[in-house]
C-alpha cells in the first residue's frame, strides 16, 4: 500500500499600506490544506491537515537606505499531535546603489515549536544536509544583491 495527500487547497491574503513619511506596513495570512493525507491506494484511512499562518512586515526608507522587519507565526497542523508551529524573525537592511540594483544584510531566527520542523530553505526532505530536527531553531545571515535587468 502507498499513502497519498489527495487535494491541496490553499488561500492566501495580503495587502500593505504605505505611509507619506517612509514608513510601510502590510498584513499577510495564509490557510493551507492538504485533503485525505496518509490516504492508501485502495481509497481508505486519510485525513485532512490545515495549517494557518499569519505575517506583519514593516519597513522605513529614508533616502536610499530602507530598514525591515518581518514577523511570521505558523499556527499548528491540525490533526497531528503536539505543537508544530513556528515562529519566525527577519531583520535586514537594503542599500540602493542605482535605481535598479541593491544591495543588502539579513538576519532571521526560526524557533520551531516541539514538534515543529519548519525550515528557512525549502520544506520536506534535503539532500544538502538542511533538514531540521523537530523543535529546532535556526538562524540565518545573508548578504545580497539584485539587479533588475
Amino acid at each position: 500500500m502507498v499513502a497519498e495527500c489527495r487535494h491541496t487547497r490553499a488561500a492566501r491574503f495580503s495587502g500593505f499600506y504605505r505611509f507619506q513619511n517612509g514608513w510601510k506596513a502590510g498584513v499577510q495570512y495564509d490557510r493551507t490544506s492538504l485533503l485525505q493525507v496518509g490516504r492508501v491506494a485502495d481509497r481508505t484511512g486519510g485525513a485532512d491537515r490545515t495549517r494557518t499562518a499569519w505575517e506583519v512586515p514593516v519597513s522605513y526608507t529614508f533616502g536610499k537606505n530602507t530598514v525591515l522587519a518581518h514577523y511570521t507565526r505558523a499556527g499548528n497542523i491540525s490533526n497531528t499531535p503536539g505543537r508544530t508551529g513556528a515562529k519566525l524573525v527577519s531583520l535586514g537592511y537594503d542599500y540602493s546603489l542605482s535605481r535598479r540594483t541593491n544591495v543588502g544584510v539579513f538576519y532571521s531566527q526560526l524557533k520551531n515549536d516541539a514538534q515543529g520542523v519548519y525550515n528557512p530553505f525549502n520544506a520536506g526532505t534535503s539532500m544538502t544536509g538542511s533538514t531540521v530536527v523537530a523543535g529546532e531553531s535556526v538562524t540565518t545571515m545573508a548578504l545580497g544583491i539584485k539587479h533588475v535587468f
